[in-house]
């Protein structure tokens, strides 16, 4: 909901059974999660202006909590990208012993 993650990949082929596959990934945070973010630290940073201390710290708490979650989701989805390509490269490995 407040972050995911993007991935390209690509396959050259390079001739006698070789092929090079290339990843590219990289977090997206969403604009709703973004959008709220911004909503509150303004809310936290008027409510400061206006010396109301107990709020302000309430609604600065509400930004972070929305940050670490966002980035909280990114590094998870990223983390999954990752594990999917580990898992691509112990299979070529294995099947490059097998057929050496």
């Amino acid at each position: 909901m407040f972050g995911s993650a993007r991935l390209f990949m690509a396959v050259d082929h390079h001739g006698s059974g070789r092929e090079l596959l290339r990843i590219r990934s990289w977090s997206r945070p969403s604009l709703a999660g973004l959008s709220l973010m911004l909503f509150f630290s303004g809310l936290s940073f008027a409510a400061g202006l206006d010396k109301a201390w107990p709020v302000s710290m309430v609604l600065s708490a509400t930004a972070l909590l929305l940050a670490v979650r966002t980035v909280q989701e990114c590094a998870a989805t990223t983390a999954a990208f990752l594990t999917v390509v580990r898992d691509i490269e112990r299979v070529e490995e294995k099947r490059d012993r097998e057929t050496s």
